[in-house]
């Protein structure tokens, strides 16, 4: 299992191609761009984002956007950002390779990405998926997030998407006592 946080923590891991390596979950920082970017197109193929979008992306948000790195490359990312309402929080996007898909780095990189977030004053985070990927909806859950909104055409024709949120979920939550789970607080 990968080790999140300082730059310096890792972990041994077998990964494909890669035994023995030592995966860290850091900060991305500007010389992983490119990286970053070719990671996210063998992942995303035409819903990847543009070079110039990451690139600004990163500008932006670049202390909620982490990677797993092996020493040797990157094995996957997840971005996060604070909204304009700093209460609420955003996981932008999440990929991880396909051949170390399973080992927990994507549960990692999520989990890294919300305590940070978490830290700047979020209360409440929320993300997009794919209905049809019950993979990462399972990664989601797992951590504590829960459906709240469904979305048709969210990214363009029959490019549907659930909301899926964790935290606060509004008046409600504040009237029963509910609040994060007792990992973000």
């Amino acid at each position: 299992m990968p080790v999140h946080g300082d730059e310096r923590c890792g972990v041994e891991g077998v990964t494909a191609g890669r035994e023995h390596a030592v995966v860290v979950i850091r900060p991305a920082a500007e010389k992983d761009l490119d990286a970053l970017h070719g990671l996210d197109r063998r992942v995303f193929g035409k819903l990847a984002y543009p070079y110039f979008a990451l690139r600004q992306l990163m500008d932006v948000h670049s202390r909620h956007c982490v990677v797993a790195d092996d020493g040797r490359g990157l094995l996957g990312y997840c971005l996060g950002a604070l909204a304009t309402r700093p209460e609420v929080g955003w996981v932008l996007g999440l990929g991880v390779l396909p051949e170390v898909r399973g080992a927990g780095y994507g549960r990692e990189l999520v989990a890294e990405a919300i305590r940070r977030i978490v830290a700047d004053g979020a209360r409440e985070v929320r993300l997009l998926v794919d209905p049809d990927n019950t993979v990462a909806i399972h990664i989601y859950e797992k951590l504590g997030f829960r459906v709240c909104g469904y979305r048709p055409d969210y990214f363009g024709p029959e490019a549907h998407r659930l909301i899926m949120t964790t935290g606060h979920r509004g008046r409600a939550a504040r009237q029963t006592g509910e609040g994060l789970d007792a990992r973000w607080t």
